[in-house]
């Protein structure tokens, strides 16, 4: 799901574990859980966009690239960012 939230001052979420224990950017385990995997999968993922992936007039490019910053790297650990912005693992 996406939604936006905005928490009160002395709530907001400063650390990384913090952020980890309500949002999650990982897929479920597949042999675990493979309806809710198949589920994601299907609409959670964010379709390839742009000319290397035959897709350059997707709805997010401008001047050749994509609005939204994907491809997004692979990150192996929640970090906050100085201005309290989550780059989430994935």
């Amino acid at each position: 799901m996406y939604i936006i939230i905005f928490f009160h001052s002395d709530a907001k979420l400063r650390t990384p574990e913090e952020v980890d224990s309500l949002l999650s950017a990982e897929f479920p385990d597949e042999e675990e859980h493979p309806k809710l995997f198949e589920l994601v999968k299907s609409v959670m993922v964010y379709t390839p966009c742009g000319s290397e992936h035959n897709n350059p007039n997707a709805s997010c490019i401008e001047k050749k690239k994509c609005t939204k910053n994907f491809p997004k790297l692979f990150q192996d650990q929640t970090v906050v960012t100085t201005d309290s912005y989550a780059k989430l693992r994935r």
